[in-house]
């Protein structure tokens, strides 16, 4: 089965017993919203979805970081699928994943439009007791991501992933963490797309340079972590450091992290450092 999410959430059946999710794939706008395209479960637990991101295959994006990508859905459950056509406002479709005989099924429960009130979400939530006061549903995918250590970054003609990163557990009133989760969220991927703009213009003259780039920024990537996630752990921390507007997402926490020497970083000591894993747009790492 195949269901495309870039255009009318239609399923094609395709023969196939593996079920295969189409997005619209685009990059990110820096300090702004984060990329188009993407796949994720939706587990409710204790009152909130635990959601996880799905491997996606973007052999069918170039250079620019624009095209479709493909996520194989493997087992029976609720899912997201966040794409958009063309010039039309990014959406996200929800369908249910069920097996029938030897088949993986989708239902599609619908699409919510981003910026307008979320029914689709909203329903999901009234049904799996979910509550409907929690953050917004695109951050809390950064935020979950984050707190596994982990953050992806598509710009300039680059694609970034981090893994290994430490960040603390957020104290203070549920309404507050809730809050800084997202705000903490949306300022690390603007920090490391504030570090791909700059990059993206040498390294796609200069294909050769990306190990080079890489050890740069498992740098920021470790001081990022050992000097600001692991330690700032007041919601009102990161709630007072909000960007004003919305576009200077990872400024001000740029500015706090500032060079990441060798000195510096070694000066850390940690035992475990952040990995990087740095590409042109559409290319494997390495």
């Amino acid at each position: 089965m195949r269901l495309c999410a870039a255009r009318s959430a239609s399923v094609v059946d395709d023969g196939e017993r593996r079920l295969t999710v189409e997005v619209e794939v685009k990059p990110g706008v820096p300090g702004g919203y984060g990329p188009v395209g993407w796949v994720a479960s939706m587990t409710p637990h204790a009152g909130v979805f635990q959601v996880a991101f799905l491997r996606l295959d973007r052999s069918g994006v170039n250079r620019s970081g624009h095209g479709h990508g493909h996520a194989e859905v493997t087992r029976p459950g609720i899912y997201c699928a966040q794409s958009q056509w063309r010039a039309t406002a990014r959406h996200r479709v929800y369908f249910e994943v069920q097996e029938l005989g030897e088949r993986l099924v989708p239902e599609v429960l619908g699409a919510d439009i981003e910026g307008r009130e979320p029914t689709t979400l909203r329903a999901l939530e009234s049904r799996f007791g979910v509550s409907a006061d929690m953050a917004d549903a695109a951050e809390q995918v950064l935020a979950d991501e984050l707190e596994q250590g982990r953050v992806r970054v598509s710009v300039a003609g680059l694609d970034l992933t981090v893994t290994g990163l430490a960040p603390v557990m957020l104290r203070g009133s549920p309404k507050q963490v809730r809050w800084a989760r997202g705000i903490r969220a949306r300022e690390v991927e603007g920090f490391f797309s504030r570090l791909l703009v700059k990059l993206g213009p040498v390294l796609l003259q200069s294909p050769g340079r990306v190990p080079e780039a890489s050890e740069g920024l498992a740098g920021f990537a470790t001081v990022l972590s050992g000097e600001v996630l692991a330690q700032e752990k007041d919601a009102s921390w990161w709630i007072n450091r909000r960007p004003h507007p919305p576009s200077d997402a990872g400024l001000e926490l740029r500015a706090v992290v500032g060079a990441a020497t060798p000195a510096r970083v070694a000066a850390l000591g940690l035992n475990v450092s952040p990995c990087v894993e740095l590409s042109l747009a559409g290319m494997d790492p390495g």
